[in-house]
């Protein structure tokens, strides 16, 4: 177990139910009970839970390794489900992990060119492309589409002296609250089983390209610390 917020049996049940509901609009989608201006929904929500039990599966412990192939498949999937108007969390997510996962300059191009498609500005977005497709690590500048909490990682790349203590304090203070707004916010909280895990995977990326000593991180919460380790960094 990486979570800390729900047990084994929890996500156990969890990845049992969304694995179901998968397979039962797959089922309605290869016998045709799908209305034709349905269909397309239907897909972008499968691949939605696909990236929900992605989250799940990494909280429940399972083995990095399992979950590779799967992300690259979500990657791959990226063009047909997102554009300018989808959420900002899912790029951000997709593109955190995708370093995470050190992903080739080629599969990180699906990501880059998406958000230049549907010129989709913004600092922290621009500072993983940097990082991955020009091979740069340059400072955080610019708008962010939302502001807090992510301006707060402005210092962090900043102040590489100091970077482990912010990001330590981002994490603790900053990351949770800042997200309030969002629908997963309190979500372990729901009597339904809709939890997959609070991971903050921006704060992960952003260490492993600064190559920090993040010892002190291990525990920390929201950490994604055996994802960091997972592969060293190559562009």
């Amino acid at each position: 177990m990486r979570d800390t917020v729900m047990n084994e049996k929890y996500f156990r049940e969890y990845i049992l139910e969304e694995t179901g509901r998968i397979k039962n609009f797959q089922n309605k989608l290869e016998n045709n009970e799908v209305r034709e201006d349905r269909i397309y929904s239907v897909k972008r929500k499968i691949d939605a839970i696909q990236f929900e039990l992605l989250i799940a599966r990494y909280s429940s412990g399972e083995d990095i390794e399992k979950l590779e192939n799967d992300f690259m498949q979500l990657l791959n999937d990226m063009p047909l489900y997102w554009n300018g108007n989808s959420g900002y969390i899912d790029m951000l997510w997709m593109m955190a992990l995708a370093i995470l996962f050190d992903v080739s300059r080629e599969k990180f191009g699906i990501l880059s060119d998406l958000v230049t498609q549907y010129n989709r500005k913004d600092a922290l977005l621009e500072f993983f492309v940097n990082y991955k497709m020009h091979g740069s690590i340059e400072q955080l500048e610019g708008d962010y589409s939302f502001g807090f909490p992510y301006d707060k990682l402005t210092d962090i790349v900043a102040n590489r002296e100091k970077a482990v203590e912010k990001l330590k304090e981002y994490l603790e203070k900053y990351w949770y609250v800042g997200h309030k707004n969002m629908g997963w916010y309190d979500i372990h909280k729901a009597k339904e089983k809709l939890y997959y895990g609070y991971w903050s995977f921006e704060a992960g990326a952003i260490a492993k390209i600064l190559n920090l000593d993040d010892s002190n991180l291990k525990d920390v919460p929201y950490y994604p610390y055996d994802l960091v380790h997972y592969k060293s960094n190559s562009m």
